[in-house]
């Protein structure tokens, strides 16, 4: 049996003001494609209601770093009531969105990616052994790569909507 160790639960963000939807996305999917990260996209959902545009998706984006380990992220974004505005910046007229945006990230590391000690509950019981005492070390490593990933991900996603939200507003 697959064994997962969940390192980030329910790391929540939340952002209002005015942001790009496509933007946004471009930029997380960027930094994935940086890091060396696989790519799934498994809802990508736009929805158009009276108070303004809503999106939806949810992405898990994975990284196979062994033949034993894989590290997993399951990422779910809401833009709720996008309206589109127009601002002035630098004397040109620049229409963007308005609205709300959350974020929540699990991540995990799951061992035995290939099903090999599953088979009987002897091979899952030295399997359970040897995961705690042999790769212990590398258990550990992969947890703080996948810390390390959400964090950076988690600040520049921060960064990127501060910034834009300054730059914008404050003309």
């Amino acid at each position: 049996m697959v064994e997962r160790y969940l390192i980030v639960d329910r790391l929540k963000f939340s952002y209002e003001g005015l942001l790009n939807v496509s933007e946004t996305y471009a930029m997380i999917s960027t930094f994935f494609y940086d890091k060396g990260w696989d790519y799934r996209e498994h809802v990508n959902q736009e929805l158009v209601t009276p108070n303004g545009k809503q999106f939806r998706f949810v992405l898990q984006p994975f990284k196979t770093i062994s033949d034993y380990f894989k590290i997993h992220i399951h990422m779910k974004i809401n833009f709720f009531d996008i309206k589109e505005v127009e601002v002035e910046h630098d004397g040109q007229t620049i229409r963007m969105g308005q609205g709300l945006m959350r974020l929540m990230i699990d991540a995990y590391v799951q061992s035995d990616t290939k099903g090999w000690w599953q088979n009987s509950p002897w091979q899952w019981f030295i399997k359970v052994i040897i995961t705690k005492y042999y790769f212990n070390q590398h258990l550990s490593q992969a947890k703080d790569w996948l810390e390390s990933d959400v964090g950076d991900l988690y600040e520049k996603l921060r960064t990127f909507l501060n910034a834009f939200n300054y730059r914008y507003k404050n003309n």
